[in-house]
């Protein structure tokens, strides 16, 4: 698919994009149940003929119409995939409840009425399950959840997990998380059958966005080539940055929505309709898509017919980063016993990266990079008396907290 830009607004370049931060959604598809879990397979009897789609940071809304194109009733088991749920230390994922199998308040209604449906999870490496052996050790199969019991825990249950070798080395989760909701469905003969799922995605996102770096960066060519960015997405992005300044004054989000499993239906959908909203009027938006236009001050949308869905979607969402009026006062009073182990992270970096200090780590220098750094050793770094007392309260904070540095 082509992507298509627009500037509706002194913020906006349109195409499509959670989650994020991946992040999380997919589409219905028949099922069943085999050794290693659900496994799709397409049907010849029932044909989607509708599907209205509705895609933003915060909620993802999905209304399908089937079609039984048989001589009889037909029942299948209807699955619906989540986007794998990896842990990832330098991107900000909201998941207010990790310790729940519905993790993200999905909701399905089949004609207007309410279905309970069921939940599969399972822990993958590479192509190796492990869930069976995180459940004999205890450690939950949500790696964000993993995360927390991690920090805590005793050292003969790290050593089961170093030995595994299911941590890195930072002792944080190397597994992804699978999610499928699935239930039985009837499809009467000669009827269609309306299904409609809600529920929130999670947005994966960043401090600061990467964009910029799209032509000199490998790695952000890579990651950016799934949301259709154009060069004047870029550009738009680079005349926002301060002369001198190493990154633009906005922070990323990203959904993922699993699309390609539309395609297991008996036929292509008749009529397929997106709408993308990227919350506010001064954000950036993009993504891939045929024919996308504007219909709103946030919203975007693309329609087609006999739609077979070739790829994902991935959107991904630019946000001007507040502004502080008094740095030092704000730092200063900010309440660091709250924050997680990822923002204590990012927040004592980005002191040192203002510093001019060069990071050692992959991960360090996969976010802030070391262009223009001058100091290699941390003790040498200029720090003023407010910066040096904001350290040394994060520092306070992650060892309380039990933080991999």
């Amino acid at each position: 698919m082509t992507m298509n830009c627009y500037r509706p607004g002194l913020w906006l370049c349109a195409a499509l994009a959670a989650s994020l931060p991946r992040t999380l959604e997919a589409n219905d598809s028949s099922a069943q149940i085999g050794a290693g879990g659900l496994a799709f397979t397409k049907t010849a009897d029932i044909e989607m003929t509708s599907e209205e789609l509705f895609v933003s940071a915060g909620e993802i809304l999905v209304e399908y119409k089937f079609q039984n194109r048989s001589n009889r009733d037909v029942t299948l088991l209807v699955a619906f995939p989540l986007p794998d749920l990896a842990y990832q230390p330098d991107v900000d994922v909201g998941i207010s409840a990790p310790n729940s199998e519905n993790f993200v308040d999905f909701v399905t209604f089949v004609d207007g009425q309410r279905v309970e449906a069921d939940v599969e999870l399972r822990a993958i490496i590479g192509h190796a399950d492990i869930t069976e052996r995180l459940r004999e050790i205890g450690i939950p199969l949500n790696p964000y959840e993993a995360t927390e019991v991690i920090r805590i825990a005793r050292e003969g249950i790290l050593a089961q997990l170093r030995q595994a070798q299911l941590l890195n080395e930072d002792d944080q989760p190397l597994w992804s998380l699978k999610t499928k909701y699935y239930w039985q469905q009837t499809f009467p003969r000669g009827r269609t059958t309306g299904i409609r799922h809600r529920y929130r995605p999670i947005a994966g996102g960043a401090v600061v966005t990467g964009v910029h770096q799209l032509q000199t960066n490998s790695h952000s060519t890579d990651f950016y080539r799934k949301f259709c960015v154009e060069p004047s997405f870029v550009d738009t992005v680079k005349r926002s940055m301060k002369p001198g300044a190493d990154y633009p004054p906005f922070g990323e989000t990203n959904v993922e929505y699993i699309l390609t499993t539309g395609a297991n239906w008996a036929a292509p959908i008749r009529r397929f309709r997106l709408v993308v909203d990227k919350g506010a009027p001064e954000n950036l938006v993009s993504f891939c898509g045929d024919n996308v236009k504007r219909i709103g001050p946030t919203k975007f949308e693309m329609v087609a017919t006999d739609y077979v869905p070739k790829q994902d979607l991935n959107v991904l969402i630019l946000s001007p980063r507040e502004k502080v009026v008094d740095d030092e006062v704000t730092t200063q009073e900010r309440d660091f016993g709250s924050a997680t182990c990822d923002e204590l992270w990012t927040a004592r970096n980005t002191i040192f990266k203002a510093a001019g200090y060069c990071f050692k780590t992959t991960r360090a220098i996969s976010v802030f990079g070391n262009a223009g750094c001058k100091y290699d050793d941390v003790d040498q770094v200029p720090l003023s008396e407010v910066d040096r007392g904001t350290v040394n309260r994060i520092m306070e904070a992650e060892r309380a907290k039990r933080c991999s540095r």
